[in-house]
């Protein structure tokens, strides 16, 4: 069984609910020589890759988390936390990232893990948006996109869908929002229940990353605190 590691999120300045943690996780790998540029080098690669995994580490952005599934560092899981007054709060969405040997100049493959009832999201959770498209560009980051997956939730583009549930959302808002509501409560709950599964909390982080602060609040919890608190609601 697997170690996994957590990302701290800081709190929010807004008034909106605040949100819960999310687990991101950090595999071993050797880091590469900065000196590496090439379109097709995939050690130019995995260094823009780890540059961004180190930011993420260093300024933890709230709301979405991101890190390496394992060992290899162009395999990321990432979460995204949806977004307060919508179908989809409360749910915590897990999607897989796959970069290629050619990225920052080829996008990345992101896939929600998570089933989600959205017009432009398909079942087998392809996920349809112009950045991972024709609008991608170098200058974004990981981060960028899932913030804009996030943003995407409650702001779908009925007129490029991915799924017939385009339809229902553009004829019947209510009932889609009681079937987005629904999924998100059923396929989010068993998700973190499956994760659960997959955590093990006896073999644990450096001490620094054995605790953490929790949002809004002054005490520090361990990583397990931090997790059963997370999925509480849905026990």
């Amino acid at each position: 069984m697997k170690n996994f590691s957590y990302l701290s999120f800081p709190p929010s300045t807004s008034r909106a609910k605040p949100s819960p943690p999310l687990p991101a996780i950090r595999g071993k790998h050797k880091p590469v020589s900065d000196k590496a540029d090439s379109r097709k080098n995939p050690d130019y690669a995995q260094c823009r890759i780890e540059k961004e995994l180190k930011r993420g580490l260093k300024d933890p952005t709230i709301n979405c988390s991101y890190g390496p599934a394992g060992d290899n560092i162009f395999q990321w899981e990432g979460a995204i936390i949806g977004p307060s007054d919508t179908p989809f709060e409360d749910g915590v969405f897990f999607l897989s990232i796959v970069f290629t040997a050619e990225y920052p100049f080829v996008p990345p493959r992101i896939k929600f893990k998570t089933k989600v009832f959205h017009p432009n999201i398909s079942q087998d959770g392809t996920i349809c948006v112009d950045i991972l498209g024709p609008q991608w560009t170098p200058a974004l980051t990981i981060e960028n996109l899932l913030l804009s997956i996030c943003s995407l939730l409650p702001d779908p583009n009925p007129e490029d869908p991915t799924s017939p549930v385009c339809k229902l959302y553009r004829t019947n808002r209510e009932a889609y929002n009681k079937k987005a509501r629904k999924w998100t409560k059923m396929f989010c709950a068993s998700t973190l229940c499956y994760a659960i599964l997959k955590f093990d909390f006896s073999v644990m982080e450096p001490e620094e990353n054995q605790a953490k602060r929790h949002p809004g609040h002054g005490e520090r919890i361990s990583v397990k605190q931090s997790f059963d608190q997370m999925v509480s609601k849905w026990t």
